[in-house]
């Protein structure tokens, strides 16, 4: 809710008048259809975080492969996520062992979101 900042101090609906709980309820207020997009791509974004951290502890010898959780884990996420991250190595050169791919995914899911939550008001 954007309101003339002449306005907040004397209008009735200004935000001086509205309590704390609803000045942040309406700040996140989406319409319905912007919502589900929104909280899937949250849970895109749970996904890739959880891949990064994965990938680092199997790097560093932390979580083991051959551990039955771990590989489930691991491939389930591998699974999830190679169709995303394929599409984005399509058009990212050749970095060697530097695979920017999760960076980038999260930097296209931060901009759906934001484009959500900016349309969706």
């Amino acid at each position: 809710m954007i309101l003339n900042p002449i306005c907040q101090a004397t209008c009735r609906w200004g935000p001086k008048r509205l309590g704390k709980s609803k000045r942040i309820l309406s700040r996140f207020h989406m319409a319905p259809i912007f919502a589900i997009p929104y909280m899937v791509l949250n849970v895109i974004w749970f996904f890739i975080i959880a891949h990064l951290i994965m990938s680092w502890l199997i790097a560093f010898n932390v979580l083991n492969l051959y551990q039955p959780i771990v590989a489930q884990i691991w491939s389930g996420l591998n699974r999830l996520l190679d169709p995303i991250y394929g599409r984005i190595r399509q058009f990212l050169p050749n970095m060697g062992g530097l695979d920017l791919t999760p960076l980038i995914a999260l930097l296209i899911v931060a901009a759906l979101q934001y484009t959500l939550a900016y349309y969706g008001r």
